[in-house]
């Protein structure tokens, strides 16, 4: 509002309340301020940072705020660190784990009455066996994540054990609040661990025979789904044929084979999230059976040279002409929707809704993207090279012949093939819809790196 005009100052009780810094990057919120010409109206005095005492004492004021913040974090996380390492609880009794109380006065840990529902579950998995997460959770009415974090627990059996602690950077949330900063694992000399509790929930004996168990579980999963980009032959070349979207992939981890699936992208709980919604009416599909369908196409259609010469034949026909000339329509009515945006933004900032800076970021947005439209409007003008029947009787021979024995291939040569061929199959309710084939120059598909789930 003070950079449109809209208002001409702020009042508050401090200043405290508009910035508190902990970083210099910080103090950029009063230039807006500055060039704006607002003033910033305090109990005490008004402040015009456009003058050198408001300018001095905006600056050294927001330095003593942010002092006084770093000196009050530091006593705090202190004296907690300090009282961690005498055994006791410095935290909100919603930092326990479930049946662990905390006396405040005698400042001793306790068992709750409903340690009783850990216990059962801590001898249902060692004594009866039963180390589906989710079956023991209907048994004792934890959810699968919450008991895997409960037989990990080391207050069970009497220990405080402190391995992680919170990373300096902070988190910011979308409405502006500050979020809970993300763990990471302390050095090796500020690990804390205490005997808080001399008479244990759990006889230690059996606690860590769980978490050998618990191990073992956790590898084995973790190892499958390291070597998930070997189990997907077809990894990178899907794409779903109800939305137009990539698909992705997911290994079975314990189930193996009969649990891999590929899904299109707006399955993923990210882009339901960011949608509201599911947007694509497609499901899971076994990998088993795609890359059976997509074989099978392979072998009865992209090893046909009759298939590609058709194929080749509709792409050359005059339908091409026709689909190029909309095509060349569409680009123009772009260029004029850019064209009526630069004028709307220079309106916008002779009106003096519009600061020149935002002013040049615009025009040099609209004038990039129009010289890349024109660009595509000249190449289309361009006439296409004439298409000679030998010349495509030689592509659908070379198809032909690359794909011809792929079915009996090993996984290896296949990917292999693949992976220099680069082709795209659109898949419906497991069935190849339509594929193309890139002629010339390779691409390769960009991937993630540190993402989960993969690229398909």
């Amino acid at each position: 509002m003070i950079q449109t005009g809209q208002a001409r100052g702020l009042v508050m009780a401090d200043l405290d309340r508009l910035l508190r810094p902990d970083d210099w990057t910080t103090f950029g919120i009063f230039q807006p301020i500055k060039e704006a010409g607002a003033l910033i109206y305090l109990p005490d005095q008004v402040l015009d940072l456009t003058t050198q005492a408001g300018f001095l004492m905006s600056g050294l004021q927001s330095v003593i705020a942010g002092n006084e913040l770093t000196q009050i974090k530091k006593r705090m996380l202190g004296a907690k660190e300090e009282k961690r390492r005498q055994g006791k609880h410095p935290g909100n009794h919603l930092c326990l784990p479930f049946g662990v109380g905390y006396d405040r006065k005698a400042e001793e840990y306790f068992y709750s009455p409903e340690a009783d529902r850990v216990r059962e579950a801590f001898m249902l998995f060692s004594v009866e066996g039963i180390h589906n997460l989710y079956e023991l959770g209907r048994r004792t009415g934890f959810s699968p994540q919450t008991l895997k974090n409960l037989l990990r627990n080391e207050l069970y059996i009497g220990w405080r054990h402190y391995r992680q602690k919170r990373a300096p950077e902070r988190k910011v949330k979308e409405d502006g609040r500050q979020g809970d900063r993300r763990k990471v694992a302390r050095p090796q000399n500020e690990v804390i661990r205490l005997k808080v509790i001399q008479q244990p929930l759990i006889d230690e004996d059996v606690f860590f025979e769980i978490q050998e168990i618990l191990a073992d579980k956790s590898n084995h999963f973790t190892a499958r789904r390291a070597a998930a980009s070997d189990l997907f032959l077809f990894k990178g070349m899907l794409r779903c044929d109800h939305c137009g979207s990539p698909m992705y992939t997911v290994p079975g981890g314990k189930a193996g084979s009969v649990k891999d699936y590929y899904y299109c992208r707006n399955l993923h709980q990210s882009w339901i999230r960011k949608n509201g919604k599911k947007v694509c009416d497609s499901g899971y599909l076994r990998r088993i059976r795609v890359e059976e369908a997509v074989i099978s196409f392979i072998s009865e259609n992209l090893a046909s040279k009759e298939y590609i010469l058709e194929q080749l034949g509709q792409m050359f026909s005059a339908s091409r002409d026709v689909k190029r000339g909309r095509e060349v329509e569409d680009l123009k009515a772009k260029l004029s929707r850019l064209e009526k945006k630069r004028k709307r933004a220079l309106e916008l900032h002779l009106d003096g809704y519009l600061e020149r800076e935002e002013l040049d970021t615009t025009l040099a947005e609209v004038a990039g993207e129009t010289q890349r439209v024109e660009a595509k409007v000249k190449a289309l003008a361009e006439p296409s090279a004439p298409v000679t029947l030998e010349s495509m009787a030689t592509v659908a021979t070379q198809v032909a012949e690359s794909f011809a024995l792929f079915a009996f291939w090993s996984p290896t040569d296949q990917k292999m093939l693949l992976s220099q061929e680069r082709p795209q199959f659109w898949i419906r309710d497991g069935c190849v819809t339509r594929f193309a084939l890139r002629f010339g120059g390779k691409e390769q598909n960009h991937r993630g790196r540190g993402s989960w789930p993969p690229r398909a």
